[in-house]
């Protein structure tokens, strides 16, 4: 299935560069790491959904992880990251049937 993808040209991997550096963005008077997490930020405005930005770690096994939003309406936890060609890759072999 892989092979058909990317033979296909359905999907161009040499722009997915693993090397981008994220950029601090300014949203709401909120400094995002990102500016996808901005985006993110921008979505949930738009959807109406209430957020918080790196509030606090969460509790997983077996330390604290900061993530990056928190919805609290949702009690639900988020961690944004950026689409990389290895992330991409293990996503489509796991589809392959």
């Amino acid at each position: 299935m892989l092979s058909k993808v990317v033979e296909t040209g359905m999907v161009k991997l040499n722009n997915m560069n693993n090397d981008l550096k994220p950029i601090p963005t300014l949203y709401k008077g909120t400094i995002f790491n990102s500016r996808l997490e901005a985006r993110y930020a921008l979505f949930f405005d738009y959807l109406d959904i209430k957020w918080q930005y790196e509030p606090e770690g969460a509790r997983t096994v077996p330390k604290w992880y900061l993530c990056d939003f928190y919805l609290p309406e949702l009690n639900l936890w988020l961690e944004i990251k950026p689409l990389t060609k290895k992330l991409y890759l293990k996503d489509v072999q796991a589809m392959d049937y």
